[in-house]
């Protein structure tokens, strides 16, 4: 296992620890062909703040679990990266007391929801009974076409 080490300039210490990754850790994920970031746990209840994503297992007590992704990842593009480098930190937090406790997850990549499209999936490996969904931002529309002049 290694913790999501990160360039010092995001935090001073990460706190997440990956597990793993499907179909491995350094698999090379095209970001253009990713739709939707899926997260696996006890609970589908979803915030999202930019790249950071909770899951909040009770909200009246402020239990949840917190991913933050990577910057660079989650903008559309067609840039290839590594189930490992996706997630730069990951905890759970309980009593809205801000400390913030090692959590383990895993990456995959595979098909998910209906209809079936391809999803970067988190896992909380301890549960894994619901799924939240979020889509991810596509490719602008001139990236395909030159633009029409007139």
């Amino acid at each position: 296992m290694r913790s999501c080490a990160a360039p010092t300039k995001w935090h001073s210490v990460t706190t997440g620890v990956y597990l793993g990754g499907y179909p491995s850790a350094q698999f090379a994920l095209n970001r253009a062909y990713a739709y939707q970031l899926s997260f696996l746990g006890a609970t589908n209840d979803l915030d999202v703040s930019g790249d950071t994503y909770t899951l909040w297992y009770d909200r009246s007590i402020g239990y949840g679990i917190t991913y933050v992704l990577f910057p660079y990842f989650k903008p559309w593009s067609s840039n290839r990266y590594t189930l490992d480098y996706i997630v730069y930190d990951c905890w759970w937090h309980a009593f809205f007391d801000g400390i913030h406790h090692p959590q383990g997850f895993t990456v995959n990549y595979w098909w998910r929801d209906t209809p079936k499209l391809p999803t970067l999936t988190i896992v909380d490996p301890g549960s894994s009974a619901a799924e939240a969904f979020s889509p991810l931002p596509s490719q602008p529309p001139t990236y395909w076409f030159p633009p029409v002049y007139t």
